[in-house]
């Protein structure tokens, strides 16, 4: 038996990678919006084993 996963809200995912978007861009790195979610999402899934997919995600909610 696996442990489940416990994922921050998609509020606070997005405004994670929101935020990292805004830090690269202050040190000359511009990425896109979809790749900075996908680099919030892949941070969440360290150490699980698990490749955070659009199927992994289906226990997320929209905010608080």
């Amino acid at each position: 038996m696996t442990t489940p996963i416990t994922l921050p809200s998609l509020f606070d995912l997005k405004t994670e990678a929101r935020q990292l978007r805004q830090d690269l861009a202050a040190f000359g790195t511009a990425i896109s919006h979809g790749q900075s979610l996908e680099r919030i999402a892949n941070r969440h899934a360290i150490g699980t084993g698990i490749p955070f997919t659009p199927q992994s995600a289906t226990g997320l909610h929209a905010g608080p």
